[in-house]
C-alpha cells in the first residue's frame, strides 16, 4: 500500500470513529431523558396514590402498632395471614381489608362481635374512612390513609 491509501484508511476511521462516539453519546442522552421522563410520571402516580395502615388500639400488648396494608390484607388466628391475631373468639380467617378502585374496604367472614366506629357492623362489606375505629373480637384498631405528600411533610420518606 502506498502512503496516501494508508492516509485514506487512516481519515476513514478517524471519521468512523468520531461517528461511533457520537451514535453512543446520543444513544446516552436519550435513554436518560426516556428514564426521566419515566420518573416523572411514576412521582405523578404516586403522589395521588395512598398509604394505608392500621394502629392497634387495643389489647394493650398490640397498643401503637402499626401495620401497612397491601392491595388485600387478611387478619386471622392462622398463620397464613397477613396480620395473624391469636386472640379468643378469632377465626382462621377473620376479616379481610383490600382496596377496590380508591375505596378501602373491611369485608367481614363473620359478623359476629364486630363494631365500626362503635356500632354493630351488619353488613358483609363495609367501607373504610381515614380514622375509622374497627373492633373485631376485642381486638381495636384504626384504619388511617394518608397522601405520599403527607408522609413527606411527616418526615417518613
Amino acid at each position: 500500500m502506498t502512503a496516501s491509501s494508508y492516509t485514506t484508511v487512516a481519515l476513514g476511521m478517524r471519521y468512523f470513529f468520531i461517528v461511533a462516539i457520537l451514535y453512543i453519546l446520543i444513544r446516552l442522552v436519550w435513554q436518560s431523558v426516556n428514564e426521566f421522563k419515566e420518573l416523572q410520571r411514576v412521582k405523578s402516580q404516586v403522589a395521588g396514590t395512598y398509604w394505608r395502615y392500621i394502629v392497634f388500639t387495643a389489647p394493650e400488648e398490640l397498643h401503637g402498632v402499626k401495620y401497612a396494608l397491601e392491595k388485600e390484607t387478611i387478619l386471622g388466628r392462622a398463620s397464613k395471614c397477613n396480620i395473624c391475631l391469636a386472640y379468643r373468639g378469632m377465626k382462621r380467617r377473620h376479616a379481610n381489608i383490600y382496596l377496590s378502585g380508591s375505596s378501602t374496604w373491611l369485608c367481614l367472614y363473620k359478623k359476629r362481635d364486630a363494631y365500626h366506629n362503635g356500632q354493630p357492623i351488619t353488613r358483609r362489606n363495609t367501607e373504610l374512612c381515614s380514622g375509622d375505629e374497627i373492633e373485631l373480637c376485642g381486638i381495636r384498631f384504626t384504619y388511617m390513609q394518608r397522601t405520599a405528600a403527607e408522609r413527606v411533610e411527616d418526615g417518613h420518606e
